[in-house]
């Protein structure tokens, strides 16, 4: 069941670094007012779920999209999203909700459709903030298609349940390639110890043949939108647009 809700925020107040940072705090801290129990057991468990894209500052107006991957927030973040909701109290960020609206898909629409349909032929992706890979705790410097589409089935697992065919996995080993990619290195400071390193740009991948598994690696890519790709999406990381650039027919 993703959601998303694309918030305009007025600024009084903001940090020179670490906006991510504060900007993921913030979610959290709404989200207290509604449901203090259910906030303090998710960030105890280090567990987000949500992501985050944030757009550029600007006169201090700042827009930020906040998708959703649990069901019962929708009603939590409905309550307490209002415009000119305040927060901020001797913090770094001060400011209002300017603007609130409610947008995307529940993830079953997006997999209907994804299954009803061809599967994409060649699928390009914009990573649109540093995005950060590792694999058996190694970064990696490219997208290739395995740890890419098996993470974000992983992390959507983690908060609804999705019936995957048995063949995916062999699927994504052995008919999507990363077919070229144009990235530049980014980085992302979220405290002053701790700092994200990856890339953003673009890349292609090709899909060898139109199968079941290949439908679903259409649906992955349009749920990527939601759950962000790698680590620290919850703070902005991993964000992305994807677009189908040929088709079976």
């Amino acid at each position: 069941m993703p959601l998303r809700f694309d918030l305009t925020l007025t600024l009084e107040r903001t940090p020179e670094r670490e906006l991510a940072r504060h900007l993921h705090a913030l979610v959290f801290a709404l989200w207290r007012t509604h449901d203090p129990k259910g906030a303090a057991q998710h960030h105890a468990a280090n567990a987000s779920p949500f992501s985050l894209a944030i757009g550029p500052l600007e006169g201090g107006r700042l827009e930020v999209r906040l998708n959703l991957l649990e069901e019962g927030l929708l009603e939590v973040f409905e309550a307490v999203l209002t415009p000119q909701t305040a927060f901020g109290d001797g913090e770094a960020l001060c400011g209002s909700l300017r603007e609130v609206r409610r947008s995307g898909e529940r993830y079953s629409s997006l997999l209907e459709r994804a299954l009803a349909g061809d599967a994409p032929r060649v699928l390009e992706w914009e990573f649109l903030s540093c995005t950060s890979l590792t694999s058996t705790l190694r970064p990696l410097l490219e997208p290739h298609p395995e740890p890419v589409f098996k993470g974000v089935l992983k992390r959507a697992q983690t908060f609804f349940e999705l019936r995957y065919p048995p063949g995916l996995y062999a699927y994504l080993g052995e008919a999507v390639h990363l077919q070229d990619a144009q990235l530049e290195r980014a980085e992302v400071v979220l405290e002053r110890d701790q700092w994200v390193q990856g890339f953003v740009g673009r890349a292609r991948y090709r899909l060898d043949r139109d199968t079941l598994e290949g439908r679903w690696v259409g649906f992955l890519a349009a749920l990527a939108e939601y759950t962000g790709v790698g680590r620290r999406v919850a703070y902005g990381c991993g964000t992305l647009r994807s677009r189908v650039k040929d088709a079976w027919w």
